[in-house]
Order: structure tokens, then C-alpha cells, then sequence
């Protein structure tokens, strides 16, 4: 493992860099007082091992996933993300059957011939009750943020456009996003049709978004921030 700082690393303290730790394939840099990890060849995606991947490490306030085959790291989620998150997972724990619960924490990842091909992590899941890992969610929520708009590094894809076809890919078959961007939470709901998550409601402000699967729920923007 090794970590190419390559600018401003005056910005952090020592201890924080100790605490980084990405394969050699890729660097890490600060850009706009923010951590950013990118692969050391341009225009490359390297695959990373099962083992490689289970010894990354992120300072605190940071996490890090893998999504189009390539790492990313994302900051701590904002205030407004979190009161968001906390909100809508009271909402749909409210409303759920008994036999599923929601999370707000879990790694959904996938391994392809001892390399890390996906490794997501959902602001919530639901998943069945019984179930005692993270296989195929029932339901997956990310609450946008500004760098899930920033380009992945080997191709023309956001980050979260990344996500979306991974989480297709993987069989994620109902899907919903908070875009918090404008100011006022954005609801937007996909399905899975012919492989691809397609966007098939939204609704803002006190707009009611209605939904009868995988599920009956109902959830009403304004009040995730309200």
C-alpha cells in the first residue's frame, strides 16, 4: 500500500495521513480542501483483489466504495443529509411489513474471481428480517451530495450514474433518490426494466410520491427537511 500525496499536503496533519492507507494503483490528493482518490494512470480503472480492498483505509469523516470497478471517496455526509436520512428511514420503518426491516448502514458488494468488482454503500436498505448479511436489498436509497455529480475517472459516467447501473446490474429491482441540490428535497423513484433502473416518479415540495411497490409508501419531500 502506498499514498502519492501530490497537493497541499499542509492542509492535514500527519496522524490524518497515517490513517490512509489505497493500493499503489491508485493516489490520493487534496482538491478544494477535500480528499479525492483517483487511479495513478489516467483514463485507467484498476481492478482491485478481495484483499487489497479489505485493507483500505479512510481517515475519519471520509468513506469509501467501489463503483464501476474504480474507488471513490466521499466526504462525511452533510447535516442536511443526515436529517434527511434519519427522517426517511423513520418513514418507511413506520410502514414496513414484519417480515423486513430498514438499515442505515451496510457495504453491498460484489466479488468477481478474487477481485472487488462493486462495493456500494446505500444511505438505507431494506432487507428481509431473517436475512444476516447484505445480498440483494429489497429497496436501496442513496441521498445525493455534490460529489456523487463529480466524473468517474475511467469513464464519462457520474458517480451516480455509476451506481445506477450497478445497483441494475446487481439485481436492485426498486430504487429511490433524495436530491437535496436545489435546496428542497427532490424525491425520485426507479425501477428496474430490460436490465436498466428507469426514473418512473418524482416529486418535490409537498408534492405526495406514492408508491405500491416493492411495498405501499408514501413519502412527501418538504417534510424530510421539515
Amino acid at each position: 500500500m502506498a499514498v502519492d500525496v501530490t497537493r497541499s499536503r499542509s492542509l492535514f496533519d500527519q496522524r490524518w495521513w497515517d490513517e490512509l492507507s489505497i493500493p499503489e494503483s491508485y493516489r490520493a490528493e487534496i482538491i478544494d480542501n477535500l480528499l479525492v482518490v483517483t487511479p495513478r494512470v489516467e483514463g485507467t480503472v484498476p481492478a482491485i483483489s478481495v484483499d487489497e480492498w479489505e485493507a483500505v483505509s479512510v481517515p475519519e469523516g471520509y468513506r469509501a466504495e467501489i463503483v464501476q470497478s474504480e474507488i471513490v471517496v466521499s466526504p462525511a455526509p452533510s447535516f442536511d443529509h443526515s436529517v434527511v436520512q434519519t427522517e426517511l428511514l423513520l418513514v418507511i420503518a413506520a410502514i414496513l411489513p414484519p417480515h423486513l426491516r430498514v438499515l442505515a448502514v451496510g457495504e453491498w458488494r460484489f466479488d468477481e474471481k478474487g477481485h472487488v468488482a462493486t462495493a456500494p454503500q446505500p444511505d438505507l436498505i431494506v432487507v428481509p428480517r431473517d436475512a444476516d448479511r447484505v445480498e440483494r436489498p429489497v429497496l436501496g436509497v442513496e441521498i445525493l451530495s455534490s460529489t456523487d455529480v463529480r466524473r468517474l475517472a475511467g469513464s464519462e459516467l457520474t458517480r451516480i450514474e455509476g451506481k445506477r447501473l450497478d445497483y441494475a446490474t446487481n439485481g436492485l429491482l426498486d430504487y429511490l433518490e433524495v436530491d437535496l441540490a436545489t435546496g428542497t428535497p427532490v424525491v425520485i423513484r426507479y425501477e428496474r426494466h430490460k436490465g436498466v433502473l428507469v426514473e418512473v416518479d418524482r416529486a418535490e415540495g409537498d408534492k405526495r410520491l406514492v408508491a405500491d411497490r416493492p411495498f405501499p409508501y408514501e413519502v412527501v419531500p418538504a417534510r424530510l427537511l421539515g
